[in-house]
């Protein structure tokens, strides 16, 4: 009798601990998925700084459309600054990322000389 009570206990401790192990992995798993998309988010906010590089050096504001399945699920991507110091701003699932970008004029167009990524 004492037995079978002592091996449910420690039936019941089991499960509690398997149960508190796979929600912690399901939210780890949630983190990387939203510094994954962050992450990418940024790579083309470089790439549209690159592009807006007269507007940027003109002081004017650059607006970044996300595709619908992204902007629908809050993501947000800022890019402002001058061409020496963009600041792109990432926002996905509440994980903030940004990074700073140094550009110089090259021929008649731009170029990424420097990243300086600050995650949050």
């Amino acid at each position: 009798m004492i037995l079978a009570i002592t091996l449910l206990g420690l039936v019941a401790a089991t499960l509690a601990m398997l149960a508190t192990h796979f929600a912690g992995e399901a939210t780890r798993t949630r983190t990387q998925a939203a510094e994954a998309q962050s992450r990418q988010i940024l790579s083309a906010g470089a790439m549209i700084a690159r592009e807006n590089g007269e507007l940027l050096a003109a002081g004017k504001p650059v607006n970044v459309q996300l595709p619908p399945a992204l902007a629908q699920g809050g993501a947000k991507l800022i890019v402002t600054g001058k061409p020496d110091a963009v600041q792109l701003e990432a926002e996905v699932a509440g994980h903030r990322t940004s990074e700073v970008l140094k550009m110089s004029r090259q021929g008649a167009g731009w170029k990424i000389v420097g990243v300086e990524v600050q995650a949050q």
